[in-house]
This record gives structure tokens, C-alpha cells and sequence, in this order.
């Protein structure tokens, strides 16, 4: 649960109570009973006679048995590999996500989001964009941040960059029969210190500034996904659009933010001053010299000084939120790693406890081979292939399995292919490995047998 994502659904429900652990008490009693009667059955059918003369292939399990146990282990490697490549195959592309440039500097800032009641603050449209206790909320905000030790820059937007907030229709003036083919554009409300705050590059022109108020002639920025969709063949500096009933003159482009998470493109964008465009939800984003979480508690107190009575959310650094915008993918990870890393685990142990039975069973072979001049490696050897070729078969079906049922993973993919040859390659070296693992202390066992001592047990 501390591993989980918020958004999972139901994720209060989950727990362990009576009902789970008297279930998986049931299903292990009931595995036990299954499986411990198979040599219960067997044991009924045995011929005491030969096996007393020592000729019953019965005594060592016959050879039907010692296949079922090896189809076992097998069936339980070839699982383990499916799971580990899958887990394998989320690993990288949580990897890729991750390495996605997100178009700011998430590294360092802290966020804090409030909205500002309307008993308070008032929306009126009539005068818009003159709010006037609104405006002066977020100048007395800003004031404020900047006097506390170890802020760097402080700014507010009306949302932070990781929230997808609203889109808007808007055209370009003098062009406007093209607009009716346009998608609508994302629309980011931010104060003149955003772009530094965050370390989003300008491109061209300028950016936005204190004089950039509700008395100033409307201007805007847009982001080069903009630039790209609507300006291709034009420098759009100079131009005006005109959204939410207003023209707005662009006066500089800007480097582009992943508004709608680290596997989505970058969508077209405007900047609008938030002097211009007001708005009653903000984010409030602060630089800091040092650990973003260590401004936390002076910065609630900074809002509370500026208005007691508001509700202030989602205070955490912007490197935390941007983590968990993939928390979907890396929680799906962990859960596939750790049920991979258990089924190989037990599929290691079951490849050890059938070589182990297997040595003990041709303790007498083993002492004759030795007898007749085989040395100690090539008994160690005989054991080491039969462990590797169980393991070579369960890897194979394993990696079979995988490239089938990988289509399964596809929506938590990114930036890798679901039959990715490195990770199929990586999954079937470590497993091979670890297979050879777990063969060499019956191999060992066996290269310890003493003919004499075999030989006189017979």
C-alpha cells in the first residue's frame, strides 16, 4: 500500500484480514494433501520383492516419476521467466519514461496549490480581468516567498506544469477560416517569474513581465509545438491570436512542457500573464537554494500570513509529482518484479531439490563411474548438464510464453518494443546463470562421493 499510487481504485479496500489468510491457509493444506498423495498412491503399487533384491526401477521413483518432476520444475522455470521478462520489459520502460525530458527543471522546486474562495475573492466578469483582491493576493504571495531564506525564485501559475488544467479555441488574426481544422490549445495563466523558476528556455522574442499587467495591451507566449502546428512556415512573433473573446499579440516562443505526462507529446501551448488572465486556482512554485521539503512548513506560514483562513493541498517537491505521474507504471513494476523474483527463487530451489534427490539416487553409478577412472569434474560436469538442460528447456518455453503474452503489457510500455531482443537476451543469460547456480552444490555433492563408500552401501 505505501508503494501504491493514489489513483488505483478501491486502494482503501486492500488489506489482509481473517477471510484472506483462512483462504490461503485452505489452498495450502489442500496443495499439500494433493501433492503428498501422488507418493502415497505410488507407494501402494510398489513390488516389495524386487525392490528388496534391489532391482525395482520403483526404488528410485522410476523413470515416469523422475520425468514428472523434471516437467515440474521446468513448468515452474518457464513461468518464472514469462514473469521476470515482463518485469524486465516495465524496468526499461519506467527507465525511458524517466528519461524523458519533461521541458522544465522539476529538481529542486517545491509546489503548493490553493483555491481561492469566491466569498473572498470574487469572479466579476464585468470587470475582468480587474480582480482586483485576486491580483492582490498573489502580489502580497509573492512578496512574501521572497523574503524567506533559501528561496531562490517564486512564482504562481494556474496550474502547476504536470496538470493538464483546461484548452481553449482560439485563431490567429487574419487567418481565421484555419482555425476551423485546429485543435484547441492549452491555455497556462503564470506569473513573469514561471519561466526562471522552472528553467524553461525562452526560443525567441521575449517573455512576460511586471508591466504585462491588467492595464497593459494583452500580449502572450507560445510554446514551439505551437510554433510547429500553427506557425510553420511563419515567425509568429508579432502575430496576434485571439481567445476567450480578446486579441493578444505574441511577443516570444518558448521551450515546450509535457502537460499531459512524460509519454504524451507536447501539446501546443499559449502563456498569458495571470495579471491578465486571472484566476482563482493557483499553484504556487518555489525555487529553492537547498531541499525543496525543508521549505514546506515556512511557506504554509508565508500563505497563512497572507490570508489565515485558506486551504492549502498538494505541498510536495515537483520531482515527487513527477514521479508520480508514472506511478501506474512503476507500481506495476515492483509488483511484477516481486512476484518474479519469488517464482524464480522457487524455480531455482526446485532445480536444486530435484539434482539433489537425482545425486542421491545414483550414488551407486556415480561410485562405478568413479571406480572405472572418471574424475571428480566429469562427475560434477553430469550433474551441471542435466541441471542446465532443465534449465535451457524452462528458459526456452519461458521466452516463448513471454513473446506471447508480452502483447498484454503493451499499454504500460514505453519507449521499448514488447519482444525488446536486450531484454529477452538479459532475462535468458541471468536466468541460465542462475540455473547453473543452483546446480553446484548437488554437483559438488556428487564430485564428493567416495567409490568405496558407494560401492559398500550397495
Amino acid at each position: 500500500l505505501a508503494l501504491a499510487p493514489a489513483d488505483i481504485p478501491r486502494l482503501g479496500e486492500v488489506g489482509i484480514d481473517a477471510r484472506v489468510l483462512g483462504v490461503t491457509l485452505a489452498v495450502s493444506l489442500l496443495v499439500g494433501i494433493v501433492f503428498g498423495m501422488v507418493p502415497t498412491i505410488q507407494a501402494f503399487q510398489l513390488d516389495v520383492m524386487a525392490i528388496i533384491k534391489g532391482e525395482s526401477p520403483a526404488l528410485a521413483g522410476g523413470r515416469g516419476g523422475r520425468r514428472f518432476r523434471e516437467g515440474l520444475v521446468v513448468t515452474e522455470l518457464a513461468l518464472s521467466v514469462m514473469l521476470v521478462t515482463g518485469a524486465g520489459l516495465l524496468i526499461r520502460s519506467v527507465r525511458a519514461v524517466l528519461d524523458v525530458d519533461p521541458g522544465f527543471r522539476a529538481a529542486g522546486v517545491l509546489k503548493a496549490e490553493y483555491q481561492l474562495p469566491e466569498t473572498r475573492y470574487p469572479r466579476d466578469f464585468s470587470k475582468w480581468p480587474n480582480w482586483t483582491a485576486t491580483h492582490q493576493f498573489n502580489a502580497a504571495l509573492l512578496e512574501r516567498v521572497r523574503t524567506i531564506p533559501g528561496v531562490q525564485s517564486a512564482a504562481i501559475a494556474g496550474a502547476h506544469p504536470l496538470d493538464a488544467s483546461f484548452t481553449s479555441s482560439f485563431l490567429v488574426v487574419g487567418r481565421e477560416a484555419d482555425a476551423r481544422d485546429w485543435p484547441e490549445i492549452s491555455v497556462r495563466q503564470v506569473t513573469p517569474g514561471y519561466f526562471s523558476t522552472l528553467g524553461v528556455p525562452l526560443r525567441r522574442g521575449r517573455l512576460l513581465e511586471l508591466a504585462d499587467d491588467a492595464n497593459a495591451a494583452p500580449v502572450a507566449l507560445i510554446n514551439e509545438a505551437a510554433v510547429r502546428r500553427f506557425f510553420p512556415t511563419q515567425d509568429p512573433i508579432g502575430h496576434e491570436i485571439r481567445f476567450w473573446g480578446m486579441p493578444r499579440r505574441i511577443v516570444g516562443v518558448v521551450g515546450d512542457e509535457r502537460f499531459r505526462g512524460l509519454t504524451e507529446p507536447a501539446a501546443p501551448a499559449v502563456y498569458a500573464a495571470i495579471a491578465q488572465v486571472p484566476s482563482n486556482s493557483g499553484a504556487l512554485l518555489v525555487r529553492a537554494a537547498g531541499a525543496p521539503g525543508a521549505l514546506a512548513k515556512p511557506v504554509r506560514d508565508a500563505i497563512a500570513s497572507v490570508d489565515r483562513e485558506l486551504a492549502v493541498y498538494g505541498v510536495e517537491a515537483l520531482s515527487e509529482t513527477l514521479l508520480e505521474s508514472v506511478g501506474q507504471r512503476r507500481f506495476a513494476m515492483m509488483v511484477l518484479a516481486g512476484f518474479a523474483a519469488v517464482t524464480l527463487a522457487l524455480a531455482l530451489i526446485g532445480i536444486h531439490g530435484v539434482l539433489s534427490y537425482a545425486t542421491s539416487q545414483r550414488t551407486r553409478e556415480i561410485g562405478i563411474r568413479i571406480a572405472l577412472g572418471s574424475t571428480r569434474g566429469e562427475v560434477a560436469g553430469l550433474v551441471v548438464r542435466g541441471g542446465l538442460l532443465l534449465g535451457a528447456a524452462g528458459i526456452t518455453l519461458g521466452l516463448l510464453g513471454a513473446a506471447a503474452g508480452s502483447r498484454l503489457l503493451s499499454g504500460l510500455l514505453f519507449g521499448v518494443n514488447r519482444s525488446d531482443p536486450t531484454t529477452f537476451v538479459i532475462v535468458a543469460a541471468a536466468a541460465l546463470a542462475a540455473t547453473g547456480l543452483a546446480t553446484w552444490l548437488p554437483a559438488r555433492r556428487a564430485a564428493g562421493i567416495a567409490a568405496t563408500d558407494a560401492l559398500r552401501a550397495e
